[in-house]
């Protein structure tokens, strides 16, 4: 072989080196650069995606960083969305972490877009750091990116109003689901199942809203910005849950809570939003308790993330999670909530407690503000209808009982 032509078999082999090394290069350098930093400013805010604002995961673990910042001088609200997700599938598990260190398990199947939180209240010169942890087990490439959006000063949407008239509180005074809450504790952060949620604890006095010709008090700002409200008083009429097994969307109490709404709320329907309740009607293995009951009276582990069923509706009725969250308690009377009313008889909650046979109990909030979980479904209680208002709505007022938040014409 010619020195000629072994030296161009030399070039060519050494320039095919050359190209693939440039190109693994580029490939590793083209993958790794959308998680290089990104600072974007806002009118007044700061956004700093620590890992680039769009995300793309093919590994088992992958975690993600971004921070808020606040530069001006006044108390500011932004939102948070991811959007253009693609390619998600339910064994892929994605924790969100919040500036509060609390916990939200995101589910993107078959999501375009989600909304995590809308009207986040930031403080001058003040840093939310948010984290977001994604478990991939067979590292299928899906994306998503993250988008912040600042919402406007002079906004009086129902949301902002509320979260302006309060101090914000990270975590309540007393233990949820081991204490009750018996003093005013305020309007707390945790997280649900679309977001960061505001839930009022306590004996608070500030929640009042007058609606349809009713007064209702505020349970909480859902994660998704829509408002959730449960009727002061007891319907007229006492009423019975069911009057054997069934779920929830096929018991009396559904069908008695739908003729309701139909006389009384159905020319409001324009302001009320379809919202997610959980009924928990999951049993545990023994067939007779259900995972509820296990989950709230032997672990003390209430919680805003629906663990069983859910069911859309434009009425529902209090999850027994959410009465610990307001401040009841297991084993406690508590007359000095804002849940309790003297004027209520015993008022059915949605979640379950236990079976006997064909014998239903659900968990029954009782005239003196302590649960009980042995009434059988078919025995007559009061009713305290449960609706979401718009996230788009405005309001006016400071939500005493003097001047209740009313929706703006």
């Amino acid at each position: 072989m010619s020195k000629k032509y072994k030296f161009a078999i030399y070039i060519i082999l050494l320039l095919i080196f050359i190209s693939s090394s440039v190109g693994i290069c580029y490939f590793f350098y083209d993958k790794n650069s959308e998680k290089e930093a990104i600072v974007i400013k806002l009118n007044n805010l700061s956004i700093n995606y620590l890992d680039g604002n769009k995300i793309v995961t093919d590994e088992e673990t992958n975690e993600v960083s971004f921070s808020v910042t606040n530069n001006s001088n006044e108390e500011l609200y932004y939102n948070i969305e991811l959007v253009d997700i693609k390619n998600y599938s339910e064994e892929i598990k994605i924790d969100f972490n919040n500036y509060t260190s609390n916990n939200l398990n995101l589910n993107l199947k078959d999501q375009i877009a989600a909304i995590i939180s809308k009207g986040i209240k930031i403080v001058p010169d003040e840093t939310h750091n948010y984290k977001i942890i994604i478990d991939n087990p067979s590292a299928i490439e899906a994306s998503f990116e993250i988008k912040v959006n600042e919402e406007e000063v002079e906004d009086v949407r129902i949301a902002k109003t509320i979260i302006n008239n309060n101090e914000i509180k990270s975590s309540s005074l007393t233990k949820v689901g081991e204490q009750v809450a018996v003093n005013a504790e305020g309007l707390i952060s945790d997280l649900d199942d679309s977001g960061i949620t505001y839930y009022f604890r306590g004996n608070v006095s500030n929640n009042y809203f007058s609606f349809a010709d009713k007064t209702w008090r505020i349970v909480r700002i859902n994660g998704d910005g829509t408002v959730r409200l449960i009727l002061d008083e007891n319907i007229e009429v006492l009423k019975v849950f069911n009057d054997k097994v069934a779920d929830y969307p096929n018991t009396n109490i559904a069908a008695s809570l739908k003729e309701w709404y139909d006389a009384n709320l159905f020319q409001y329907e324009s302001y009320i939003y379809e919202g997610k309740y959980c009924y928990d009607s999951e049993l545990s293995t023994d067939g007779r308790i259900y995972t509820a009951y296990n989950r709230i009276f032997v672990a003390q582990l209430p919680a805003f993330n629906c663990e069983s069923n859910i069911i859309t509706s434009k009425v529902g009725l209090l999850s027994l999670d959410e009465a610990l969250y307001a401040g009841l308690g297991t084993n406690s009377a508590n007359k000095t909530n804002y849940l309790y009313n003297e004027k209520n008889s015993d008022w059915w909650t949605m979640t379950s407690a236990q079976l006997d046979g064909e014998n239903y109990y659900p968990f029954v909030i009782k005239n003196d503000g302590s649960i009980s979980n042995n009434t059988n479904g078919n025995n007559p209680k009061g009713v305290r209808p449960v609706i979401n208002l718009s996230f788009s709505l405005k309001i006016e007022g400071d939500g005493t009982k003097d001047n209740p938040y009313r929706i703006l014409q």
